[in-house]
């Protein structure tokens, strides 16, 4: 069983109703609307309600930050690439899916679950070395979010940009150096893009094996933004334009 901790991310959980929670523990004293409906969900689905003292809540969970409530969870599962390449298709809606290079910050995946979500993005896929997993940092940070967005993880992400290909999607890469901007491009059509890792960007071989590199404008000092940061801007860049057709 996985552990997940807080509000948000308790509550997701009990409405998603995708993984099987064994028990729930709360913190004596705490008063919160959202809480009130973790309570009636968790007894509609007979789920075990332990109420711990404050101080023996913290004591066991280890830290502050938890706003009084974790989940005893099975773990997320992922999904493959197969079943998320035809969700589009099925919703009817124009393919949007991203791919991360090589992101091993939890937090970091956990804020772009969060934006994914928002923004309409319909699977993220990951490759399964040097990547961060869906444990309880990632489930927190993404605030409910990895209960809806389905994560592919592949053992090789250039196969997994052939298979997008072959089924008429557009692989675009974030790239700090690229001739052109998002703002002077069509997103406007099928499309995964790719950001690579904290630090290092994009990987040579996948950078080579995108079909066209984008950057965000900068006008600032600066030359660069967090990946999450980053992942949001091109997000809601494509959903403008595509909204405005």
């Amino acid at each position: 069983m996985d552990l997940i901790f807080g509000l948000n991310p308790v509550l997701e959980a009990l409405r998603a109703g995708q993984r099987k929670i064994s028990r729930i523990y709360i913190a004596a004293g705490r008063r919160d609307k959202r809480l009130s409906e973790v309570l009636t969900l968790a007894r509609l689905n007979h789920i075990e309600l332990r109420v711990l003292p404050a101080e023996a809540f913290n004591k066991r969970f280890h830290g502050k930050g938890l706003q009084g409530v974790v989940a005893e969870i099975a773990f997320r599962q992922y999904v493959s690439l197969e079943e998320v390449v035809n969700i589009p298709q099925k919703e009817g809606e124009l393919p949007l899916f991203l791919l991360l290079d090589e992101l091993e910050d939890p937090r970091n995946l956990g804020a772009i679950l969060r934006t994914a979500e928002a923004g309409g993005v319909q699977g993220i896929i990951i490759p399964s070395h040097r990547a961060a997993d869906l444990g309880p940092t990632v489930a927190k940070t993404s605030a409910g979010a990895i209960e809806y967005v389905p994560v592919v993880k592949v053992s090789n992400l250039k196969r997994a940009m052939e298979v997008l290909r072959e089924k008429g999607i557009w692989i675009y890469g974030a790239d700090l150096n690229a001739p052109k901007n998002l703002w002077e491009e069509d997103l406007n059509v099928p499309l995964a893009i790719v950001f690579g890792s904290e630090g290092r960007g994009l990987r040579k071989t996948i950078r080579q094996s995108c079909d066209a590199l984008i950057s965000i404008p900068m006008f600032g000092r600066l030359n660069s933004l967090n990946v999450s940061v980053a992942a949001g801007v091109v997000i809601f860049e494509i959903l403008r334009q595509r909204q405005g057709k």
